[in-house]
């Protein structure tokens, strides 16, 4: 009796510290599809993925007007509360699809829903971008062939190299906060 009990003892003991084990490994990282999410942007490391109905349903919960885009969707959430970003990524079946869903982002802004004002578009490297304010943060968008890219930095100061990094670009093609409000040379208006 008294070994049978030893042996209770010692398997506890074991599936106590398997599970220990596999919390640690879990720890920090995300889970899910990351689709074309990086799984790193400047130090932050990816820590939770939704994606296809459960980054629909974000999407969803997001817009005025409770649809998410016809698309391959995902959610990536990077580093911490204070120093963190999130990331909404679609993918589409064309990119005039892309296109048609920032410019409707682009209208919904301007006719201020959603808590978002004014928008300031510029170019980073080949890449034309806009960013916005709102929430508290900073947001910058664009679309790339059949992809829609919205950013949400909770610092405005790691978004040059940020934006170097998702861009595949240098921080120095990247206009400065300062730049954007006081509006570069370069701007030219359009969507």
């Amino acid at each position: 009796m008294e070994a049978l009990d030893v042996r209770k003892q010692r398997l506890g003991t074991l599936a106590v510290s398997f599970l220990a084990l596999a919390a640690i490994a879990c720890q920090g990282s995300a889970t899910g599809d990351a689709g074309p999410l990086p799984t790193e942007i400047h130090g932050m490391e990816l820590v939770e993925v939704e994606s296809g109905p459960d980054a629909s349903g974000v999407l969803e919960h997001m817009h005025a007007s409770g649809t998410a885009p016809e698309a391959d969707n995902y959610v990536g959430r990077y580093g911490t509360e204070e120093m963190g970003a999130v990331v909404y990524w679609s993918r589409f079946a064309t990119a005039d699809e892309a296109s048609r869903q920032r410019v409707a982002m682009l209208r919904g802004i301007g006719s201020g829903t959603g808590g978002f004002g004014h928008t300031i578009r510029f170019r980073a490297g080949s890449q034309w971008l806009q960013i916005t304010f709102g929430q508290g943060r900073v947001h910058y968008f664009w679309d790339d062939d059949v992809d829609l890219v919205w950013i949400t930095l909770n610092d405005a100061a790691v978004a040059r190299p940020v934006l170097a990094e998702m861009l595949q670009t240098t921080a120095d093609s990247i206009p400065t906060f300062e730049e954007l409000i006081s509006g570069r040379p370069d701007d030219e208006s359009g969507t």
